[in-house]
């Protein structure tokens, strides 16, 4: 009785799955109609409509991805046409709807429309700077003193150095202490129940030998992570402080007509 009620379930799911590549191919084939007459951007409508009716399921990829191609290529061809960056903007925006609701899995289906939407990226970015590049802007020194944001970066990261400094002190300290409880007990005399093996049967002494080590390496792996983090902010330090100085000699001024930008 399950399996007839799960079989009469699925039976509608499959139906409006078909139902929905019927109506995506009867858009489709309209939407090549409306192209060949001329109809741009009533094509890409119909192929909307084609992309929304069909199952986002993982058998039904191919199908959206055919769509979802040919809204991408119309609105190039309107680009090629008009020089008009929005239709690139558009035909990436199709390819992206796609993308995002592609299975993570589907590899096969993704590299393709990946490919595709790099290009049309490209030629959009082209689009959007059709001046080319410009002429360098005239340079002009002019003396100052330190750079101030790099001596702000450079105490900061000081600071820190000295943290992580003290964070491997500490560490360190850990240690030497943990190392010289752990003579001491090593050094007291086993009292196991067990004659041929006294130290071994003693679970005192063991547990305090094993937290021990527990503890000294804590604070070893403290000890040399502070250490590695406090050489590394002082290295930065002086870096930014070596930077205000060699930025502090002169300030850039780029002068294009009656614009100054400084940096």
């Amino acid at each position: 009785m399950s399996g007839e009620t799960h079989a009469t379930a699925a039976a509608p799911a499959r139906a409006g799955g078909q139902d929905g590549v019927d109506e995506a191919a009867e858009l489709s084939a309209a939407a090549q109609a409306r192209l060949a007459a001329g109809d741009r951007d009533g094509a890409i409508a119909l192929w909307q409509r084609a992309f929304r009716a069909l199952p986002g399921g993982f058998g039904y990829a191919p199908r959206r991805a055919t769509a979802a191609l040919a809204i991408a290529d119309v609105q190039e061809a309107g680009y090629r046409e008009t020089g008009d960056p929005a239709r690139l903007h558009a035909a990436i925006a199709a390819l992206d709807a796609y993308l995002g609701g592609l299975d993570p899995t589907d590899d096969e289906n993704r590299a393709g429309v990946e490919g595709r939407r790099a290009e049309l990226w490209a030629m959009y970015r082209s689009a959007s700077a059709p001046e080319g590049p410009r002429p360098a802007p005239k340079i002009e020194p002019v003396r100052r003193g330190f750079d101030r944001k790099a001596g702000l970066a450079a105490a900061g990261l000081g600071s820190g150095a000295v943290v992580a400094g003290v964070v491997a002190l500490a560490g360190g300290l850990t240690g030497l202490a943990v190392d010289e409880d752990l003579k001491s007990v090593t050094a007291r005399p086993c009292e196991g129940d067990d004659p041929l093996d006294p130290c071994g049967s003693d679970s005192a002494r063991e547990q305090q030998k094993t937290e021990l080590v527990a503890e000294g390496l804590r604070a070893n792996r403290m000890a040399l992570v502070g250490g590695i983090l406090a050489g590394t902010l002082l290295a930065a330090s002086v870096a930014a402080l070596l930077a205000g100085a060699i930025r502090g000699r002169a300030r850039v001024q780029a002068r294009a007509g009656q614009l100054v930008v400084r940096f």
